[in-house]
């Protein structure tokens, strides 16, 4: 509102006008202040001493000459953070009242504190929202490494203990994609060629007739024939012998 066209009406009917606070909350209100900046409205915040009566029988306590009220008086219109008449931090809205050549100010205005609580609530919901978000990507985020990354890895490292140890019948069950895939690919086609050329390397020690036994790097066997057991007057199966160390094996046979 930049001006106001205005009739001369009784003072009761104005007080009425202005004492309506619908929507305010509980410390806004809009009043009336003249050129001389004494009130021409009643104040419910300071009615001691901002009245209408008490404005104008005690102007020295009832003035408001706050930076809100001179703008409109200048013919100002506009809204800012600032300081009301009893030095409380005010929103302020204000703009300039024309009844012919007299220039009144009327402003809207309501304690900071409740004015900017909305804003301040929206602000705490806004990062109520984005910690709700991280929270959700970062769950998602690990659940996704979990099953993609982490899962896959726990079960190729499983799978390489068992291959290592001999157990080349080892199975690597799972869920593999992309790059993991191609990896599972690879360890399987590598497991594979392990177990070809362990077969003919198997068969080959199979047919021999001289005793003979293999260890590997850890000292552990991995084959024992049956010719070996003979010469050493052990009984049982040769293949019960695979995976059990060598020194141990020695030993026992003294």
């Amino acid at each position: 509102v930049e001006a106001v066209a205005m009739l001369r009406a009784p003072r009761a009917s104005l007080a009425g006008i202005m004492a309506l606070r619908t929507g305010m909350g509980q410390t806004g209100e809009s009043f009336l202040v003249g050129g001389e900046g004494l009130m021409r409205s009643d104040s419910f915040r300071a009615a001691d001493t901002h009245s209408l009566r008490a404005s104008f029988a005690a102007p020295h306590t009832g003035r408001v000459e706050t930076q809100a009220a001179k703008s409109a008086l200048s013919g100002a219109t506009g809204t800012a953070l600032t300081e009301d008449f009893r030095g409380v931090p005010v929103l302020s809205g204000f703009a300039p009242v024309t009844v012919g050549d007299v220039t009144w100010a009327l402003l809207a205005e309501t304690d900071q504190d409740e004015a900017l609580a909305a804003a301040d609530d929206l602000t705490l919901g806004a990062l109520g929202l984005g910690v709700i978000t991280v929270a959700a990507i970062l769950a998602a985020t690990v659940a996704f490494l979990r099953r993609e990354l982490l899962t896959p890895f726990a079960a190729i490292r499983t799978y390489l203990r068992q291959i290592a140890g001999g157990t080349l019948s080892a199975e690597l069950p799972g869920r593999f994609k992309a790059e993991m895939a191609e990896i599972k690919e690879g360890l399987l086609e590598m497991t594979g060629e392990i177990k070809v050329k362990l077969g003919f390397a198997g068969s080959v020690l199979k047919a021999m007739t001289v005793p003979c036994l293999v260890a590997n790097a850890k000292n552990r066997l991995t084959f024992v024939n049956a010719p070996l057991l003979d010469l050493l007057q052990e009984s049982g199966d040769p293949e019960s012998r695979q995976g059990q160390d060598l020194e141990a094996f020695l030993r026992d046979l003294g």
